[in-house]
């Protein structure tokens, strides 16, 4: 589960990195403290 999710996020910013940074960044901050938690 955990690495797909990784892929998905990984797989979405280079997708997203090109259009949006700031939202991708949100993104993965907010998936980032999930898997904290």
């Amino acid at each position: 589960m955990k690495r797909l999710i990784f892929a998905l996020v990984f797989t979405l910013g280079f997708s997203g990195m090109a259009q949006t940074k700031t939202e991708l960044q949100k993104h993965y901050e907010a998936f980032y403290n999930e898997m904290r938690l």
